[in-house]
Protein backbone atom coordinates (compact mmCIF):
# COMPACT_ATOMS: atom_id res chain seq x y z
CA UNK A 1 0.00 0.00 0.00
CA UNK A 2 1.48 3.35 -0.78
CA UNK A 3 1.23 6.60 -0.27
CA UNK A 4 -1.00 7.89 -3.59
CA UNK A 5 -3.86 5.71 -2.27
CA UNK A 6 -3.98 6.91 1.59
CA UNK A 7 -3.87 10.29 -0.22
CA UNK A 8 -6.51 8.89 -2.73
CA UNK A 9 -8.36 7.70 0.65
CA UNK A 10 -8.08 11.20 2.23
CA UNK A 11 -9.18 13.19 -0.13
CA UNK A 12 -12.12 11.25 -1.46
CA UNK A 13 -13.02 11.24 2.34
CA UNK A 14 -12.68 15.53 2.43
CA UNK A 15 -14.76 15.61 -0.71
CA UNK A 16 -17.88 13.18 1.04
CA UNK A 17 -17.69 14.91 4.36
CA UNK A 18 -17.74 18.29 3.04
CA UNK A 19 -20.88 17.72 0.72
CA UNK A 20 -22.39 16.06 3.53
CA UNK A 21 -21.62 18.81 6.60
CA UNK A 22 -23.08 21.23 3.67
CA UNK A 23 -26.40 18.83 3.58
CA UNK A 24 -27.09 18.64 7.01
CA UNK A 25 -26.02 22.60 7.84
CA UNK A 26 -27.17 24.37 4.53
CA UNK A 27 -30.26 22.79 3.19
CA UNK A 28 -31.38 26.20 1.38
CA UNK A 29 -28.04 25.13 -0.76
CA UNK A 30 -28.99 21.60 -1.48
CA UNK A 31 -28.46 20.37 -5.19
CA UNK A 32 -28.31 17.55 -7.40
CA UNK A 33 -24.48 18.40 -7.61
CA UNK A 34 -24.25 17.50 -3.98
CA UNK A 35 -26.28 14.65 -4.39
CA UNK A 36 -24.60 13.10 -7.14
CA UNK A 37 -21.11 14.11 -5.28
CA UNK A 38 -22.02 12.25 -2.10
CA UNK A 39 -23.07 9.09 -3.61
CA UNK A 40 -20.24 9.02 -6.21
CA UNK A 41 -18.03 9.37 -3.67
CA UNK A 42 -19.48 6.39 -1.39
CA UNK A 43 -19.08 4.10 -3.96
CA UNK A 44 -15.60 5.09 -4.73
CA UNK A 45 -14.33 4.76 -1.30
CA UNK A 46 -15.78 1.48 -1.18
CA UNK A 47 -13.93 0.82 -3.99
CA UNK A 48 -10.87 1.82 -3.32
CA UNK A 49 -11.38 0.36 0.06
CA UNK A 50 -11.93 -2.88 -1.26
CA UNK A 51 -9.04 -2.36 -3.96
CA UNK A 52 -7.03 -1.44 -0.97
CA UNK A 53 -7.70 -4.07 1.78
CA UNK A 54 -4.37 -2.48 4.51
CA UNK A 55 -6.42 0.97 4.30
CA UNK A 56 -8.46 0.07 6.87
CA UNK A 57 -6.29 0.27 9.55
CA UNK A 58 -5.51 3.87 8.37
CA UNK A 59 -9.14 4.78 7.69
CA UNK A 60 -9.67 5.75 11.67
CA UNK A 61 -6.85 8.44 11.50
CA UNK A 62 -7.70 9.44 7.48
CA UNK A 63 -11.42 10.64 8.99
CA UNK A 64 -10.14 12.57 11.64
CA UNK A 65 -7.82 14.60 9.59
CA UNK A 66 -10.11 14.35 6.62
CA UNK A 67 -12.80 15.74 8.82
CA UNK A 68 -11.28 18.82 10.25
CA UNK A 69 -10.10 19.73 6.54
CA UNK A 70 -14.18 19.32 4.91
CA UNK A 71 -15.56 21.52 8.01
CA UNK A 72 -12.97 24.24 6.73
CA UNK A 73 -14.26 23.69 3.46
CA UNK A 74 -17.54 23.30 4.18
CA UNK A 75 -17.83 26.61 6.14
Amino acid sequence: MGVSEERELKSRLIVLLAHLLKWAYQPQFRSRSWTNSIASQRLALADHMISNPGLKQKLPDSFASAYTRARLEAS
